[in-house]
């Protein structure tokens, strides 16, 4: 029976975590969801929620993001050789 209950909780959880994520973009709060993946520091992303939406970006969080993507790969020493 504890197991099952396990089973349950682990599955009700990861729906409501995906929910969530899916909420907060599908819900028009594009700025929330913006908002977070700040805070979890996943720029692609942010970018990719910028290029995706409807209307003007904030010019100043798409250069924040492309310099943010940019130490990314540069704290990793991937540099672009031609």
């Amino acid at each position: 029976m504890k197991i099952l209950l396990d089973a349950f909780l682990k599955t009700f959880v990861s729906y409501v975590i995906i929910f969530d994520f899916s909420l907060l973009f599908s819900v028009s709060t594009r700025d929330l969801a913006i908002g977070l993946r700040i805070k979890l520091g996943d720029w692609f992303r942010v970018l990719q929620l910028l290029k995706t939406g409807t209307g003007a970006s904030d010019d100043a969080l798409v250069e924040q993001a492309h310099n943010a993507i940019g130490d990314y790969f540069a704290d990793r020493q991937k540099w672009y050789v031609l």
